[in-house]
């Protein structure tokens, strides 16, 4: 994006509430890293639902998955990390999507009173000939 090594904890060093999950793949990071571009939203039958319920039915997802989320790409590491953020009033009945910065410093810098700056990322860390692909919410 702009030539820095930007990864989740760097984007949002402070946050309310966190959860990660892990799990090892028995293939390369290649490998693993074009599945994760590759997945779609029909492989995700149950993110789909969930996604049309906290919508209140607006949301049709389809498509790409990394496409298709509300968060949009903040930040790559190619073949490492994706980073996905978004800006919103989320506590509002129906959350108002809010300035999207244009690039990482922007998304790290951004603070304003209102606004909530979610972020979550896909980590992919060789394990041998095994992937340990992780992921974040903050």
């Amino acid at each position: 994006m702009d030539g820095e090594d930007w990864t989740l904890e760097r984007l949002v060093p402070a946050y309310d509430k966190r959860e990660y999950h892990a799990v090892t793949i028995a293939a390369a990071p290649p490998v693993v890293w074009a599945a994760l571009h590759d997945l779609t939203v029909a492989e995700l039958p149950l993110t789909r639902r969930l996604m049309t319920v906290h919508s209140g039915g607006r949301a049709r997802l389809s498509g790409r998955a990394l496409d298709a989320l509300p968060s949009r790409p903040v930040a790559t590491v190619h073949g490492r990390e994706v980073v996905l953020g978004g800006v919103a009033q989320y506590a509002r009945l129906r959350p108002r999507q809010g300035p999207a910065p244009a690039d990482p410093a922007g998304f790290a810098r951004f603070s304003r009173p209102g606004w909530s700056k979610v972020a979550m990322n896909f980590r992919l860390t060789p394990d041998g000939a095994r992937t340990r692909l992780s992921t974040g919410w903050w």
